[in-house]
């Protein structure tokens, strides 16, 4: 038997912030290897997207444990490296908090928090230009 899954993924308008929500499965119960390559797809989509962010709706989601957030740390790690961020809603558990992953990317109890957020958050300046001397 094999498993199969549907995330949809949407472009929010206001943000341009990439939106995947993900479905009411039980992600706990499921392999590794189907949680590997359910990440790796959105890894795809996220990291060849020009959005800046990459926003994982988990409102949906029944239950998921340590392999699946251990591809939540993978996935933001992944999207800083090319500048972009992952930001997480929907986590009603509090787990995405509890195991500190808050401290890695921006969580949100709902999606339209998260993308009010994204809308707002101003640019990230990678270094600030002075003038050392007199003119």
């Amino acid at each position: 038997m094999s498993s199969k899954i549907q995330i949809n993924i949407e472009l929010s308008s206001d943000s341009g912030t990439l939106v995947a929500v993900l479905p009411p499965v039980d992600f706990g119960s499921l392999r590794e290897r189907f949680i590997r390559e359910v990440f790796s797809h959105l890894e795809s989509v996220a990291c060849t997207s020009s959005a800046r962010y990459f926003l994982v709706d988990l409102s949906d989601v029944k239950r998921f444990g340590t392999a699946f957030l251990g591809r939540i740390v993978r996935l933001a790690k992944e999207l800083r490296k090319l500048g972009k961020k992952l930001i997480i809603s929907g986590d009603q558990w509090g787990l995405v908090t509890m195991f500190g992953l808050d401290q890695l990317c921006p969580c949100f109890m709902n999606r339209s928090e998260a993308l009010r957020w994204s809308e707002n958050e101003p640019s990230e300046l990678t270094s600030l230009p002075y003038v050392i001397g007199e003119n």
